[in-house]
């Protein structure tokens, strides 16, 4: 029964947090260093330096996308590390 309920509790955080994605998109963080910094697959992990991006729109999610091929938010050059 607990870990029915662990698992019931994290499916609805999931939700909770595609919810709040789509009412609340998330700022673009600036790092003092003035660097763009960019975490491809973040997944839940969120690194607040990080330019989050997943296909998951999770809260912390700034570019939701399927397509990591063409990533038009960044022009060639602009980003310190990905």
């Amino acid at each position: 029964m607990r870990k029915k309920l662990q698992k019931l509790r994290r499916k609805l955080k999931i939700k909770l947090s595609y919810f709040k994605r789509s009412l609340v998109k998330p700022a673009i963080p600036k790092n003092s260093d003035g660097k763009v910094l960019v975490h491809i697959g973040c997944g839940k992990t969120n690194s607040p330096e990080f330019i989050n991006v997943d296909a998951r729109p999770l809260a912390h999610v700034h570019i939701v996308t399927d397509d990591i091929t063409s990533l038009p938010e960044f022009s060639t050059g602009t980003v310190d590390l990905v």
